[in-house]
């Protein structure tokens, strides 16, 4: 399994629940990092962020990893969902399908 979704969220919500709008505790399984780190996945959910325009986005399929101190954002996990990826000039932009801005970052 490659890295998995888990988007940007605040020091107090990592490995925390309730930054899960929904999550399946069903799903399990193990991701392994380029360091060789293996972690277990304790379920797979809809996690809801506010982006700078105060708008509403979410990620899918975001793996709920107890152990993780910091996020991370797999840009091959968006490719697989069909997103445009850009990096010009220090700026990641992600485009949605039908070419709306989803997130730039500086």
């Amino acid at each position: 399994m490659s890295v998995a979704s888990v988007v940007s969220l605040t020091p107090d919500m990592m490995g925390s629940i309730e930054a899960f709008m929904e999550l399946n505790r069903s799903i399990s399984g193990k991701v392994r990092f380029p360091n060789g780190l293996v972690v277990d996945i304790h379920g797979r959910g809809i996690v809801v962020f506010i982006d700078n325009g105060r708008n509403h986005r979410a990620f899918m399929d975001v793996y709920f990893i107890l152990t993780l101190k910091s996020s991370f954002v797999s840009l091959g996990q968006l490719d697989e969902g069909l997103f445009d990826i850009a990096i010009r000039r220090g700026v990641l932009t992600i485009r949605h399908q039908r070419s709306r801005l989803f997130i730039e970052v500086n």
